[in-house]
């Protein structure tokens, strides 16, 4: 029996939210029999704790038990998006307001390490303050992700590529 993944990837997403929880990404294998799921949620207002993680990968594995025939054996893995995750939603810059950020904007070449501080979002974008302290906007239109770069990070990036 085939599993139909569109209408349990809708209905998972209606629980996920249910309890509270933003749906950031999913995924799920190909095998039909042991599928893996790959589930990432968040907060908007607080980070998420194992706490979080634990109660929504209960609630999630009964619910699947109950919609997935008794013969699919699923592996759940409920994630935060983690430090390395690229975030796209504007909640998502709002809380990392002051953070040294990488930004991947339409039709702009990547950027190799941080274009500066995460100093405001707001309905139309981000602002974001350079190191020489001048300031640029970036509307949601032209922004693609973002993503925190941490001081160890930022050391690295700035070494990279040079020999000792």
């Amino acid at each position: 029996m085939a599993i139909d993944w569109l209408r349990i990837t809708d209905e998972l997403q209606a629980e996920v939210t249910r309890h509270g929880f933003e749906w950031i990404d999913f995924t799920h294998s190909a095998v039909q029999r042991s599928p893996w799921l790959r589930l990432y949620v968040d907060r908007r207002e607080s980070s998420l704790t194992i706490d979080d993680i634990t109660f929504l990968t209960r609630v999630l594995v009964t619910w699947l038990q109950a919609k997935l025939p008794e013969s699919i054996n699923f592996r759940l893995d409920v994630s935060s998006p983690g430090l390395d995750r690229p975030f796209q939603k504007p909640w998502q810059f709002a809380k990392q307001i002051g953070q040294h950020l990488q930004l991947t904007v339409h039709g702009e070449p990547a950027l190799q390490g941080p274009l500066g501080k995460l100093t405001a979002v707001s309905e139309s974008g981000i602002t974001i303050t350079l190191n020489d302290g001048s300031t640029v906007e970036y509307s949601w239109d032209r922004i693609v992700d973002g993503k925190v770069i941490f001081p160890v990070q930022e050391k690295n990036m700035k070494t990279k590529g040079t020999r000792r």
